[in-house]
């Protein structure tokens, strides 16, 4: 149970590695992604990251202060809020790239009381099943036909979840 809840991080962390135009999750009631998810998926372990234009992106709490993101998401990232509490970031810390990926780490001023989250491994076998994915995004706008949704006027970038299936994509694929 615990590997299968910590599954959509590991999700998310792959997507945010590889080249992506973005991921879209839709429901037709909106409301009912915005509250945490029965299923014990990580909700609280999910921060949505501020600088000073607002909130600009998603980062998993990993515990003991650090957060990962993706790379490319602002480096000038100032503001972590955990479950409805802001943390400054640690200006002591300099954060760190992953060489070969869009993952960095960085840490947070304040202890927000969460304990360490476990990671699933390799060896794990939740790979092909369902999995609960949660970010905090900026919803979906009006209907493109034949391609999708734009994406939404909601600047407040609400956390929200949604299931999808876990994939293994080949490590020596090319990033282009």
């Amino acid at each position: 149970m615990r590997m299968r809840s910590l599954l959509p991080l590991l999700s998310i962390l792959t997507l945010l590695a590889r080249p992506s135009g973005a991921l879209i999750v839709i429901n037709p009631d909106d409301r009912e992604c915005q509250a945490a998810p029965a299923n014990g998926a990580p909700w609280n372990y999910v921060a949505r990251l501020h600088n000073h234009f607002g909130p600009r992106g998603t980062g998993v709490y990993l515990g003991n202060r650090y957060v990962l993101t993706a790379n490319h998401v602002d480096h000038d990232i100032n503001v972590v809020n955990l479950n409805g509490t802001d943390f400054a970031t640690d200006d002591s810390f300099t954060p760190v790239a992953l060489q070969g990926t869009d993952l960095r780490v960085f840490r947070i001023a304040g202890d927000p009381g969460l304990p360490p989250l476990a990671l699933i491994g390799l060896a794990d076998s939740d790979l092909g099943k369902p999995c609960t994915m949660i970010g905090c995004g900026a919803g979906k706008g009006a209907s493109v036909p034949g391609q999708g949704w734009e994406w939404g006027d909601d600047t407040t970038r609400v956390k929200r979840w949604g299931t999808s299936t876990s994939t293994d994509w080949p490590r020596s694929s090319s990033r282009g």
